[in-house]
C-alpha cells in the first residue's frame, strides 16, 4: 500500500492521451471530468503520502512531472485550438522547462537532494488547472469572458512570480555551489 501515491500519480499520467484525444474530439464535457479527476488525484495522491507517511524519492520527481505532462499537454492543445492566448502557453510552457532544466541541473551536482516546491510553484500548478478547468467549461457553458480574461490575468502573474522565485533560488544554489568548488579547488571566482 506504501506505493499507492506513486499508483495515483501514474495513473495520472495514463489519462493525460485520453484528456488529449477527447480534447482535439472536441469532446469537452469528457475533456472537463478528465482533468477534474487529474485534479483531484493530484490532491490525493499528495494527501495519502503525507498522512500515511509513504512519501518517496521516487513520488518527490514523479508526481511533478506527471503535474508538468498534464499541463503543458493542456496547455499546448487549448492553445493550438486557440482557446487560450498564445502568449499564455509560451509562458507557462517555458517556465516549466526552466523549473525541468533547473531540477535537472540541481541532481547533476547534488543528487541527494529531494526536492521541495516553492508555495507559489504549486500555486501556479491550481491556478493552471483552475484556467484549463474554466476554458473546458466555456466550451459547453457560459462563462462570462471578464471571468477567463481575469483567470487568465492571474494565472500569468503568478507564473510570473514563480518565474522570479525560483530564479533567485535557482542563482542562489548556483553562486553557493561555485563558492563551494572555489574554496575546494583553491581558485577563486567573481560571483
Amino acid at each position: 500500500m506504501q506505493h499507492l501515491p506513486n499508483m495515483i500519480t501514474v495513473f495520472r499520467l495514463a489519462c493525460v492521451p485520453v484528456f488529449a484525444i477527447a480534447a482535439f474530439q472536441e469532446n469537452f464535457i469528457t475533456a472537463f471530468y478528465l482533468m477534474v479527476v487529474i485534479s483531484v488525484s493530484d490532491a490525493l495522491d499528495g494527501l495519502i503520502a503525507k498522512h500515511f507517511g509513504w512519501q518517496s524519492k521516487l513520488g518527490s520527481y514523479l508526481d511533478p512531472l506527471a503535474d508538468k505532462v498534464l499541463l503543458v499537454s493542456a496547455l499546448l492543445i487549448l492553445g493550438y485550438m486557440s482557446l487560450l492566448p498564445k502568449w499564455l502557453v509560451v509562458a507557462a510552457v517555458s517556465r516549466d522547462i526552466m523549473v525541468v532544466v533547473g531540477i535537472a541541473m540541481m541532481y547533476r551536482h547534488d543528487n541527494s537532494r529531494s526536492l521541495c516546491p516553492h508555495w507559489t510553484g504549486k500555486l501556479s500548478t491550481v491556478m493552471q488547472y483552475l484556467l484549463t478547468l474554466a476554458v473546458l467549461i466555456a466550451q459547453f457553458q457560459a462563462v462570462p469572458g471578464v471571468l477567463l480574461r481575469i483567470m487568465i490575468a492571474a494565472t500569468m502573474v503568478v507564473l510570473a512570480v514563480n518565474v522570479v522565485v525560483y530564479a533567485k533560488v535557482g542563482w542562489n544554489q548556483w553562486s553557493s555551489a561555485r563558492a563551494h568548488i572555489a574554496h575546494r579547488s583553491g581558485r577563486q571566482y567573481n560571483l
